[in-house]
């Protein structure tokens, strides 16, 4: 790619070819960025960008930059005897190959980098020499010029040695390259030796950095697109440039003076480069992001408030306290490459590290509970280590390989330090001896699972989750009727969070939905092989986790559904824990309706779960999985220091997210991936909170009502229809009427899309007319699940609904005459109740027989999350604590005034019973909500 100007200084920039080696990462190089942005500021240049390097950064093979011919350059000596002395034919031949494919009529000076990730390479240095050589032999009046950290001493040798290169920058200072081609007269220039006349010119000094007058680094000669991972750019990003130190065993040039950009400075060239090239992910490229805290906290402060969708990483001394990397975390930091070095005392105070092996330990864990990427680099192999001190190391990554993601080992000789060394004995006739000491730490970061992982494959990987809904202890039964649904339902929970995630984070996560009781109960091998020994309990679990981890891919996070109550929590705990030893980096989450009440509980017994939602799950499962501060995150409970810690709730906002793209695809995909059968009905919501505030309630969402947009929640509604292949849904709105316009602008769009569908809805039997039920029938409502609670008038002021009886009487007649069948649910048992609640009761079910076709009893339970539960002294009771578990629906309770929980109990069980005798006698179903919709909408296809 190139830049048209108009006029003749045309400039070629060239990336050398050479073998993949350290540092080798697939991003655009910051220098070659920062020297296109300064050559554009002069009108006069034409740029043309020849990026020889990315075909081996893609190890793309195909390419003729990628062949065997270039791991000659590897050979240096051999290079170097080319260079210098007699031709080697089988580099000519080589070069010659790159050079068929690059126009040389295209420009008439040649800029060649030497370096990579911005310091020295020596086999950069190597190949650009190679072309250098054979562009001059052919095209003589071409300039070379060469640039790149490349320590002063070894720039003025090259120069002398090699009369075909012109100039070479130095102290890595791009507008000296500037200075030497717009020069006038034959002098010494800032930042740059060159040959002038057969003469050589050294600079009289070096040009002062001022970073805050670099302009934008430009990218856009690149081919951006090879340089993505997992369809994503990482860009290249230097806030300061320097450093404090000045360790004898580092090659870096930029030593003992860090210059930094202004914060402003900063914030605008990221917004800038983020909105040009479409990413918000850097890696930032300063010697350590720590070098001034002060700075660094005003930093993250800026990005946390300015650049919200940052996402970054960089290089740090571990020496970072907590406050600050909480900071960093909920700035976008995603990983951190930490410089150890060693974990013995002697050599940390050698190399003049500023840490401690205690200050290390503290920092890993800290970064690790954050969710920030920990790697590591250590050294090995100086004249002055001892054995002492690589067995400290050794014991220290063994002890910390829990919080140690990845770890680096460099080893004297491997990187610039050795490509200074060597090239400085090649230049002086010396012969290749150098034996590269061997690695010490190996064998211990095998052992532990420990790898060196690319930096930018680990900002870009696509993050694996994972769905599960795992059968009950008592499977092969399944759940049915009167024991909280079937399990084979599709959540909306799960499928609410499963959309919101995709919506959200789009491309960079893979998500797989398994319900196993799906696949176990209706593919007849696995029913057949679980079938045998059904009441050897942990026979079957362990059968069971067998079975569910060959289905597993690895996943980074494994959500685990619980339905009502807890049928399943014990076989999912169980099963999470064989998974967790298998796959200990993997994150275990459970959530559903016991989890928000229980989540205390659940954490104390299996301490190998990592979070449990405790409200709505969509915000949370996106901040977890997108690695946001855990201690910003809402709606979690977790141990930390084997504490449980539980953090403040927030429901989500479903009328800022109208459009959040709710479906039922990844069902539909498991159904059809399994063979197996859809559910008879599909779950949809409007609204979430309530209107009212029952004090027996404990509502599973947050309290406050948000309404989705109804223009978007209708075109959604169509969409699950389209994609579901069903016509009947259930709406698990806690009141579908909770604004009677709202719902009849609802009905009406319903009405018009004319999609026909059969549905369900909880309603509250109070405000509603004859002609918005005909509207609710209109638009396909066959089935209303109305919540009474109560007939006396006393409790229902309690209650909140104050209900009228004599209305709510009328309501079902009016929706028994449209041919909507009506199912109504009462409580029995509240505190002080007395026999003439039950007689009230029966009457109204007598009376209003003919409108009403089946009956829910349910036994009072002072719920955690409900407002008696929280002040039972206020309602004259006082709730049993230790015999309100997760592991049986009820909640023990005295009245302060009256009966003990003894004879509470048997109350309610009177109460129930004859009630329910009642019922059998009158006729009436009796029959969970769910099913009875089910067998509902079964009966009507059969007609």
């Amino acid at each position: 790619m190139s830049i048209i100007a108009n006029n003749h200084d045309r400039l070629a920039v060239f990336l050398p070819p050479a073998p993949r080696g350290p540092g080798m990462i697939k991003s655009p190089p910051l220098d070659i960025g920062n020297l296109i942005a300064i050559l554009r500021t002069k009108k006069k240049f034409d740029i043309k960008l020849l990026d020889l390097r990315i075909d081996i950064i893609n190890d793309d093979y195909r390419g003729i930059y990628s062949k065997p011919d270039i791991n000659i350059f590897n050979d240096f000596q051999r290079c170097l005897e080319h260079l210098r002395n007699k031709e080697d034919s089988r580099i000519v031949y080589a070069v010659k190959k790159i050079f068929k494919e690059i126009n040389t009529d295209d420009f008439n000076t040649a800029i060649f980098s030497v370096a990579v990730l911005e310091q020295f390479s020596l086999q950069y240095l190597i190949s650009s020499l190679c072309l250098a050589k054979e562009l001059k032999k052919n095209y003589p009046a071409k300039k070379v010029i060469f640039f790149g950290n490349c320590p002063k001493a070894h720039i003025r040798k090259v120069i002398k040695i090699f009369d075909f290169v012109d100039a070479f920058g130095e102290n890595g200072d791009e507008y000296a390259i500037v200075r030497y081609l717009e020069k006038a007269t034959t002098i010494s220039l800032e930042g740059i030796s060159y040959r002038e006349n057969k003469k050589i010119f050294f600079p009289i000094e070096d040009r002062k950095i001022s970073l805050n007058s670099y302009p934008l680094p430009d990218f856009s000669l690149f081919n951006l697109e090879r340089y993505k991972t997992n369809n994503r750019l990482v860009l290249p990003y230097e806030i300061s440039r320097g450093c404090t130190n000045d360790c004898f065993f580092c090659y870096y040039i930029h030593k003992n003076h860090v210059y930094s950009k202004s914060i402003d400075k900063v914030i605008n060239d990221l917004t800038y480069l983020s909105k040009r090239y479409s990413t918000w992910y850097f890696h930032f490229m300063d010697a350590a992001i720590n070098f001034d805290e002060e700075y660094l906290d005003l930093l993250c402060q800026a990005f946390a408030k300015k650049l919200p969708n940052l996402r970054w990483s960089a290089l740090a001394i571990p020496n970072i306290n907590y406050q600050l990397l909480i900071k960093m975390k909920t700035a976008g930091c995603l990983q951190l490459r930490w410089g150890v070095e060693y974990a013995s005392k002697r050599m940390l105070d050698i190399i003049n590290k500023k840490t401690s092996r205690q200050e290390i330990k503290e920092v890993l864990k800290n970064s690790h509970s954050l969710g920030i990427y920990n790697y590591i680099t250590l050294l090995s192999g100086l004249h002055i280590e001892k054995k002492n001190d690589i067995n400290q190391t050794v014991h220290f990554i063994e002890e910390m390989a829990p919080y140690i993601d990845a770890a680096k080992e460099c080893v004297w000789g491997e990187l610039g330090h050795f490509s200074l060394n060597k090239l400085n004995d090649l230049l002086n006739h010396k012969k290749d001896i150098f034996v590269m000491p061997k690695k010490k730490y190996d064998n211990v970061l095998k052992k532990n699972n420990i790898y060196s992982h690319d930096i930018i494959e680990v900002m870009t990987k696509k993050i694996n989750l994972s769905f599960l809904l795992v059968p009950n202890e008592a499977f092969p039964k399944v759940i049915k009727e009167g024991e909280g649904g079937d399990e084979k339902a599709p959540h909306h929970e799960v499928f609410s969070t499963i959309s919101y995630l995709k919506k959200e984070l789009k491309e960079s996560i893979d998500i797989k939905y398994y319900n196993f009781v799906s696949i176990f109960s209706e593919i007849k091998l696995f029913w057949r092989y679980l079938g045998k020994h059904p009441y050897d309990y942990n026979r079957k679990i362990s059968r069971i986790a067998k079975l569910i981890i060959k289905f597993l891919d690895k996943s980074d996070y494994l959500f685990f559904y619980i339905p009502l109550w807890a049928e399943n929590l014990k076989p999912s705990a169980e099963i999470a824990k064989i998974i967790k030893s298998i796959y200990p980096e993997s994150k275990i989450i459970f959530f559903g309706p016991c989890c928000k009440l229980y989540s205390k509980e659940i954490l104390g017994q299996y301490s190998f779960i990592d979070y449990v939602f405790t409200s709505e799950p969509e915000e949370a499962a996106k901040d977890l999985v997108t690695n946001k501060s855990t201690e910003d995150i809402f709606n979690i409970a977790h141990l930390r220091n084997k504490k449980i810690c539980s953090h403040k709730r927030k429901g989500l906002d479903i009328h800022s997210h109208a459009s959040y793209s709710f479906n039922y695809l990844a069902y539909f995909s498991f159904l059809n991936k399994y063979k197996l059968n859809s559910f008879p009905f599909l779950y949809f919501e409007l609204s979430r909170g309530c209107i009212y505030n029952c004090f027996f309630c404990s509502l599973l969402t947050e309290r406050k009502l948000r309404i989705r947009n109804v223009h978007s929640a209708v075109y959604e509604l169509m969409q699950v229809l389209k994609h579901g292949g069903t016509r009947h849904i259930y709406f698990i709105d806690n009141e579908l009427n909770f604004d009677n316009d709202y719902l009849s602008r609802f009905l009406d769009l319903v009405t018009k899309a004319d999609n026909k569908f059969l549905w369900s809805a909880y309603m509250i039997a109070k405000g509603i007319d004859g002609r918005l039920i005909e509207k609710m029938k209109k638009a396909g409502c066959v089935h209303i699940r109305w919540g009474i609670e109560s007939v006396n008038p006393k409790r229902q002021q309690m209650i909140s609904k104050k209900l009228d009886s004599d209305e709510v009487s009328e309501i079902l007649r009016l929706a028994h005459k449209q041919a909507i069948k009506n199912q109504v649910g009462f409580t029995v048992g509240y505190p002080y109740e007395c026999e003439k609640d039950k007689v009230m009761i029966v009457d109204f079910i007598e009376k209003n027989r003919q409108n009403i076709d089946c009956v829910n009893l349910y036994r009072f339970k002072p719920r955690r999350n409900s407002l008696i539960s929280r002040t039972p002294e206020k309602f004259g009771i006082e709730i049993l604590r230790e015999y309100d578990t997760l592991w049986q629906d009820e909640v023990p309770f005295n009245e302060i005034n009256g009966l003990d929980w003894r004879l509470k109990k048997e109350q309610q069980i009177y109460y129930q019973s004859t009630i329910s005798g009642k019922i059998k006698e009158l006729k009436l179903a009796s029959i969970d909500p769910e099913i009875f919709f089910k067998n509902l909408i079964i009966n009507k296809g059969k007609q």
